[in-house]
């Protein structure tokens, strides 16, 4: 067990609840051995762990994730944790299990990517009023910080640059397994929200928060690799292995199942629309960013991928990283066929391709149906996850907007 810093005082234990929503609590660090080694009592029906009836949850630490940041001008210790009592509830959990259950079955890994955009705020507002790629952009300096604290808190950042939308930013971190990369989406999410409050600014993962702009996405690289071998590398450049494009085929077969975790909010179903780059039919391409799955530009053997674009920031990554597993592998076990890449833009094809869910009522309705995806995410967390969801989809039913008033009012 990795020892803690004898300078710290304090630990800020982190967790990730059903809903992909991170939990913080602080223990001074005379309760850091039994945060690792028994875990300590929450009342998890508060954050929508559990029921009322059954509130009582035990967390304990991983000693892996330790890492050290800055508060109010002193240091304290970070660390991720897990819900291990009663057994069943945590999606990090059920991740562990089914990459260690894909170790035993095929020795292979399950590698990821993630791409997290999000907005920088002022008074509410975009930031700024830059685009993509902008130069010189008023928040340039401001990705900077953000990658420092990433780095401090033991992230690799890679490229970070300005996203199409004002205020919108994209700062990437290096890949590493499924477990890892979910574990440091939400360090990064603390990281981006921590840095953003220090400057007197708001940072939000909201799928969509303006009208009329691009939303944030969290596209997902994937590969398999054995032994250190990318199995997804069929031997010539640029080109999927067989075992790859059956992958794919799992992915794009269990697509609008899948959405009910990649597109978990009533937001979600705002930002994948058409105009706005969010992807929309079911379909795959080289290079095609307008398809739900993308061949990215490979140029060595390890970084043979295929890109995963539906998710949003608001997801479970623990969650969602075992129904994209469960979906691929299922393609991979019947050996599906993908059918042929699509080379045109998409947009313009929406009578021939078939397209994700419209809301999540109708990614819900494909979930519920897909026993697939329901054994890998566990049967009890499944349970807890629809009934969080019902009550989002009954409060957007509830709330009447601003536009419907304008544009009934007279009826």
């Amino acid at each position: 067990m990795e020892a803690l810093p004898g300078d710290l005082k304090y630990v800020v234990v982190r967790f990730c609840d059903i809903s992909g929503r991170v939990r913080m609590f602080t223990i001074t660090k005379e309760l850091y051995d039994q945060l690792i080694t028994e875990g300590i009592d929450v009342d998890g029906s508060s954050v929508a762990m559990t029921g009322i009836e059954e509130s009582d949850i035990v967390v304990r630490g991983d000693p892996e994730t330790l890492c050290v940041t800055s508060l109010n001008g002193g240091k304290v210790a970070m660390v991720t944790a897990e819900v291990v009592d009663p057994t069943g509830i945590d999606p990090r959990i059920k991740l562990k299990e089914n990459v260690e259950e894909l170790k035993r079955k095929l020795g292979m890994d399950f590698r990821v990517g993630a791409e997290v955009e999000f907005f920088l705020l002022k008074e509410g507002k975009p930031y700024d009023s830059a685009g993509y790629f902008h130069a010189f952009d008023d928040m340039l300096e401001l990705r900077m910080k953000f990658a420092e604290e990433l780095r401090n808190l033991g992230l690799q950042p890679e490229v970070m640059h300005h996203e199409v939308a004002p205020g919108q930013n994209e700062i990437n971190f290096r890949y590493s397994s499924a477990v890892r990369t979910a574990d440091n989406i939400l360090t990064y999410k603390v990281a981006i929200k921590k840095v953003a409050s220090d400057l007197g600014l708001r940072a939000t993962f909201m799928p969509k928060p303006f009208e009329g702009m691009n939303g944030s996405g969290m596209h997902l690289h994937l590969s398999l690799f054995k032994n250190d071998e990318n199995m997804f590398f069929s031997g010539e450049n640029g080109r999927l292995s067989d075992l790859a494009l059956n992958f794919l085929a799992g992915v794009l077969g269990h697509a609008k199942a899948l959405a009910f975790f990649a597109s978990p909010t009533v937001n979600s179903y705002r930002r994948l629309v058409p105009g706005f780059e969010a992807p929309v039919y079911i379909a795959w391409g080289y290079r095609n960013r307008s398809a739900l799955v993308r061949v990215p530009v490979a140029n060595e053997s390890s970084s043979h991928r295929i890109e995963y674009r539906a998710p949003d920031p608001s997801s479970n990554p623990y969650l969602l990283l075992s129904a994209v597993l469960a979906a691929g592998l299922d393609g991979v076990e019947k050996k599906l066929d993908p059918g042929e890449p699509y080379e045109d833009n998409l947009y313009h094809a929406r009578d021939s391709v078939d397209t994700l869910p419209g809301s999540l009522e109708e990614a819900m309705s494909y979930a519920l149906k897909d026993k697939v995806l329901i054994q890998a995410v566990g049967d009890k967390i499944f349970e807890r996850y629809v009934k969080i969801k019902e009550k989002e989809i009954l409060e957007e039913r509830l709330h009447v907007s601003d536009w419907e008033r304008n544009y009934y009012f007279d009826v």
